[in-house]
């Protein structure tokens, strides 16, 4: 669970605080970090909080920007971990999709207000994920 809060929280200020391309990391408020100095100061937080294995992307301007990848896989053979390991992340798309649906809301792309069901091109129980509702009144 640690691990899972550890990356939730690193992933979140990451994406929405930092930009990069090949130079400077641009923050929000405007000041720059190097990627060397982000990526130092990811492995020393990493290291601090005996993170097993943590992986790291953000996202600017709908741009995968920065990614990198510390530790291991499996701490037990210290294979190491790569931007396609699978990982266990407990909850983390709940607080991720409610901060992205706040945002949609937020610029009127979205009303929290208006059931789901009517953002949907069919009807919930035509999808074959969702067959079981076919029927359902909504």
């Amino acid at each position: 669970m640690k691990t899972a809060i550890f990356i939730f929280l690193n992933f979140h200020i990451c994406t929405f605080c930092f930009s990069q391309n090949a130079k400077p990391i641009k923050k929000l408020d405007g000041s720059k970090v190097s990627q060397a100095a982000l990526t130092k100061q990811l492995q020393s937080i990493a290291s601090k909080a005996s993170i097993t294995g943590l992986s790291i992307a953000i996202i600017n301007d709908r741009k995968l920007v920065y990614k990198h990848t510390f530790g291991f896989a499996k701490n037990a053979d210290k294979a190491p971990l790569n931007d396609s390991t699978k990982m266990y992340a407990a909850s983390f798309t709940k607080p991720v999709s409610a901060y992205l649906f706040l945002k949609l809301a937020e610029k009127g792309m979205f009303n929290l207000d208006t059931p789901i069901f009517k953002y949907l091109k069919n009807p919930v129980g035509s999808y074959d994920k969702w067959k079981d509702l076919a029927g359902a009144i909504m």
